[in-house]
């Protein structure tokens, strides 16, 4: 727009002002003004002083006193007086200076909008990385919940678990590839934790659920001897219903049994019994019989205190009766029928004032049956026969064994097969070995 044009504009622009306004302006006057503001401004480049490209406004400086009755004005000078900025220019009184003040640039507006909303931004996913569970911020017992903001879900599931089971069967097993412990940690449960905890509403705090899951994973993968042939299946299973739905528990959602019977006519069995049992503390049945399981029994079987009946019969464990059961003081029935235990029957077996049916037959056991055992007196089945054992055991006769009969216990443990318990009631034994005994029945 030309200078003519913008004065025009401006007497326009004032024309169209209301009635109050028109009395206090004289268009004439409005116009001449206009004339006088603009005149000076043919000096100035104002298109070099777009808002778009430079922040440097153009300020006009007019005096008080303004001589309207001539149209004729002076040429505009250039002062650089002692006291004036070196661009300041003076026409006739009037001081026109360069605004040397930035304005409100929008481009930096903006920007610090963008900084703000980034630094937001930074600080949320930051906070969702380190804390990827809700419940995680109270487990100040694993130092290894710090993860990398780069580290894989699975990856940070391992070293969270790998904390919580390391107690339970140590480091240098779990890191064994090729261990039940190994696949049960890295390859059962740390792919599938996340499904496991919403698929059963439980919190990732709940250590003792989540010790539980493993404990008897690793116990009943453990009875299977070639375990390799089954892991891609396992592997690929992604449902994993509570252990209270697979096994039976008690109200506080214990274990309180665990069963594997046959499994080697099935083509599994011929495995362990895993040292990892002694963390069901609730248990009341461990059952394992006819697998043909092999080893020897763990001493932490003695940490059950609330287990009833050990039901080891028709396996091939070997060793020693570990004397650590003579710590289960509710135990009532011990039956290791048909393995190959050695070694003596541990005196620590009298103290089970509750124990009602104890069997070792047809085992490899020596040495000699100690009077003190006669201090089991709810004892009603006792079968020693078919090992090596030697010596008096008139000392029972005077506990009115019945001699004859047939002891029979059925009862349900939450298996598809009823479990049931017998034997030939009084006292079982080899007589050319153990004589003097007159209430005995020989075998």
């Amino acid at each position: 727009m030309s200078l003519e044009e913008t004065g025009v504009f401006l007497a326009q622009d004032a024309s169209k002002s209301s009635p109050d306004d028109n009395a206090m302006f004289d268009l004439d006057s409005i116009h001449e003004a206009g004339r006088r503001i603009l005149m000076p401004l043919q000096m100035v480049d104002l298109d070099s002083y777009s808002s778009e490209e430079s922040n440097t406004d153009i300020s006009v400086v007019l005096p008080e006193n303004i001589d309207d009755s001539t149209n004729n004005l002076p040429i505009a000078t250039h002062y650089t007086g002692e006291n004036q900025e070196e661009n300041d220019s003076i026409i006739e009184g009037v001081v026109v200076t360069p605004n040397t003040e930035k304005s409100n640039n929008p481009s930096l507006l903006f920007l610090l909008f963008m900084i703000v909303i980034s630094v937001a931004v930074i600080a949320l996913v930051t906070s969702r990385k380190e804390a990827p569970y809700q419940d995680i911020a109270t487990l100040a017992d694993f130092p290894i919940l710090s993860p990398t903001m780069s580290q894989h879900p699975t990856s940070y599931n391992a070293g969270y678990l790998k904390e919580m089971f390391a107690p339970v069967s140590g480091e240098e097993v779990l890191d064994d590839p090729n261990s039940v412990q190994h696949f049960v940690w890295k390859e059962l449960l740390s792919p599938h934790l996340d499904t496991y905890i919403r698929d059963n509403a439980i919190s990732l705090n709940d250590t003792e659920d989540l010790i539980q899951r493993y404990v008897m994973t690793v116990v009943h993968l453990s009875t299977i001897q070639n375990l390799d042939p089954l892991k891609p299946t396992l592997a690929a299973i992604d449902d994993f219903p509570h252990v209270c739905i697979v096994f039976p528990c008690n109200e506080e959602k214990k274990i309180t049994v665990v069963e594997s019977r046959f499994e080697w006519s099935a083509g599994q069995g011929g495995g362990i019994i895993a040292s990892e049992i002694g963390e069901l503390k609730s248990l009341t049945h461990l059952v394992i019989n006819g697998n043909r399981a092999r080893g020897t029994i763990p001493t932490e079987v003695g940490m059950l205190q609330e287990l009833q009946y050990l039901d080891l019969m028709d396996n091939l464990f070997t060793g020693t009766i570990p004397s650590e059961i003579g710590k289960l003081e509710n135990l009532r029935v011990l039956h290791l029928r048909s393995n190959m235990f050695s070694g003596s029957i541990p005196l620590e077996i009298a103290n089970l004032k509750d124990l009602i049916f104890l069997d070792v037959s047809d085992n490899m056991l020596t040495g000699t049956i100690s009077s003190t055992f006669n201090n089991l007196k709810s004892l009603e089945v006792l079968a020693l026969n078919n090992n090596s054992l030697i010596g008096p055991v008139n000392f029972f006769c005077d506990r009115h064994f019945a001699s004859n009969g047939t002891f029979f216990v059925e009862m349900d443990i939450g298996s598809s097969n009823p479990y049931e318990i017998s034997g030939m009631l009084g006292l079982s034994l080899d007589c050319e070995r153990m004589n003097e005994c007159s209430c005995c029945r020989c075998n």
